[in-house]
């Protein structure tokens, strides 16, 4: 719901105001100088929270030993990938899609092919114990099923908002 919200907003306002520089110009506009300096500074301190919570994630689930490190080497990555250009920023968020799609996607077909072939009583061990021989921990897949829902919601949403807003820019 936030997230509808606020892309119906964002929307809107950007078909009002359809000009470079999105919340800046909006709080401009709107309601003052004040506020377009509060909302612009808002909103990067914002973004860079997001970042940094994102990549504190990926350091947790990678290495949690070491999560600070890592979130600091995956900021520094992706930036300099972001330096690199517009092709090299697609051609990475295609690969790492692929990955999100194909990893629950090996995951369903691996749960299925062993539910097929132990039964219902015994059919996660075996996937149990190979991610646990991956090294990696083993989530109830009720844990899995949610955390691909909120991400695939999440996607949803944030890709409607950004059709909105480049609509009615």
């Amino acid at each position: 719901m936030v997230a509808y919200g606020n892309a119906t907003s964002s929307a809107r306002l950007a078909a009002r105001y359809p000009a470079s520089g999105g919340t800046y110009v909006y709080g401009r506009e709107r309601l003052g100088d004040f506020w377009r300096y509060l909302a612009g500074w808002g909103f990067v301190v914002g973004k860079t929270a997001s970042c940094a919570a994102m990549a504190l994630t990926v350091g947790s689930y990678l290495w949690p030993d070491h999560a600070h490190a890592v979130a600091v080497t995956t900021v520094v990555a992706l930036t300099a990938v972001n330096y690199a250009g517009m092709h090299k920023t697609v051609w990475l968020t295609r690969a790492i899609v692929a990955v999100v799609v194909a990893v629950p996607a090996a995951v369903a077909v691996a749960a299925l092919t062993v539910l097929g072939s132990t039964g219902p009583g015994r059919a996660t061990a075996p996937l149990v114990e190979a991610v646990r021989a991956a090294g990696l921990p083993a989530l109830p897949l009720s844990s899995v099923i949610a955390g691909a829902a909120a991400l695939a919601a999440g996607a949803a949403a944030y890709g409607l908002r950004r059709a909105i807003a480049t609509r009615s820019e």
